[in-house]
């Protein structure tokens, strides 16, 4: 009982702090200036550790003094123009934590503002762009040894997300006064955003180890279960910004390339004991945006993962299938994943389930304003129809 406990415990806060960074880069992501960027990344940041604030130090239009901009957990926002400090004070001040600020017999600039300011433990990291300094990103806690000791490696990472972000809108402002150079810039914008994706599936892939680590830690099987389900679950997210970065249209994905790399996945982690399934794809030709793919992907992932583990329970002989139908109308796009398995029990209440696989599925189809339908005739279909979202493009 004690090792499922603890098993539970280290997922809860993997799970925790997989949403929050992604979140975090998905506020990157969506936010068209740094004004839009800040609030939700400050607040997401100080929920991460835990911690009371988060907070980053960056120079303004107007010259070298330095504006600070500080979010806590709750949600509060402020922004002090002028802390006193200018972008040299920055110089020299690299990755760093301390325990406890009124220790430090020789603090910097940075760190005596924060220590006026009733902060007593922090951790912080510049935002560079190349060798030049932009801001100092920084979590802060008004308890001693109030943080968590991962808390340099994670703002570091959130600090260099930043930078990329920051630096893109640097390159619009750019592009405003220089519209001769159009062309090249937005090639950079669209490496930029290839780079915070790419960075984003690193992220997630790095999760998705730590859980398959966790996995082999334990011989109860319903935790294994437990934790290679939420792998399954991050290496579909990573799966979708690997194929974001690789598309030639940025922020949006291939439906047909997607759905195969999906279920190749899934086919060569799950493998019946009934014998070969076969996989019928009819998938249309169009781009999926970020917003659609990633649901999408998730609700495959656990109807698919579902047939293959328990939909073949049958003679061996006997031909097995899953189709997976995904169409565009005028009215919106329908994703179908059915079987001719065994069927789902009569005693699962589809609409009202019980397990989290087919509660995902509830959740995300609400997630995509859409509606659910199940068809239990010759075996199991499950059709999802959704309003399709806008600027559709042919896809590959």
């Amino acid at each position: 009982v004690t090792e499922q406990v603890q098993a539970e415990e280290n997922l809860r806060r993997f799970s925790d702090r997989l949403k929050i960074l992604y979140d975090i880069d998905q506020a990157i992501l969506a936010a068209q200036s740094p004004e839009e960027i800040f609030p939700p990344v400050l607040e997401r940041l100080a929920h991460l550790i835990p911690c009371c604030y988060a907070g980053i130090l960056l120079g303004t239009a107007a010259g070298d003094k330095l504006q600070l901009r500080l979010g806590d957990e709750n949600g509060g926002y402020e922004v002090v123009d002028d802390v006193g400090l200018t972008v040299a004070d920055l110089a020299n001040h690299g990755v760093r934590q301390a325990g406890d600020l009124q220790l430090l017999p020789f603090p910097s600039p940075v760190e005596r503002l924060l220590r006026d300011r009733g902060l007593r433990a922090y951790a912080g990291a510049p935002v560079l762009a190349g060798n030049n300094v932009l801001g100092f990103l920084f979590i802060g806690s008004d308890e001693v040894h109030g943080l968590h000791p991962e808390s340099m490696e994670i703002v570091g990472e959130v600090a260099r997300s930043l930078a990329l972000a920051i630096q893109h809108d640097l390159l619009r402002a750019e592009l405003v006064r220089h519209g001769d150079q159009l062309a090249d810039s937005l090639r950079e914008k669209e490496l930029m955003l290839q780079e915070i994706h790419h960075r984003v599936k690193n992220n997630l892939q790095i999760i998705s180890s730590l859980l398959d680590m966790e996995a082999t830690g334990f011989q109860d099987a319903n935790v294994v279960q437990a934790l290679q389900d939420s792998r399954n679950r991050v290496k579909i997210m990573a799966l979708i910004h690997e194929r974001l970065y690789q598309s030639a249209e940025v922020g949006s994905v291939a439906a047909p390339g997607y759905v195969r790399t999906i279920t190749s996945y899934l086919f060569g982690v799950h493998r019946p004991t009934s014998g070969p399934v076969d996989l019928e794809l009819k998938v249309q030709d169009v781009f999926l945006d970020i917003n659609t793919a990633i649901p999408l992907g998730l609700i495959l992932n656990e109807l698919v993962s579902n047939a293959l583990k328990y939909a073949f329970a049958g003679d061996e002989k006997e031909r097995h299938w899953i189709r997976i139908g995904f169409q565009v109308a005028d009215d919106g796009m329908v994703l179908e994943v059915g079987d001719n398995g065994d069927g789902l029990p009569d005693e699962v209440n589809w609409q009202m389930p019980r397990t989290l696989g087919l509660r995902l599925v509830r959740v995300l189809t609400e997630q995509l304003r859409g509606r659910l339908e199940l068809d239990r005739q010759d075996g199991t279909t499950f059709r999802i129809a959704f309003p399709q979202p806008r600027n559709r493009a042919p896809g590959r």
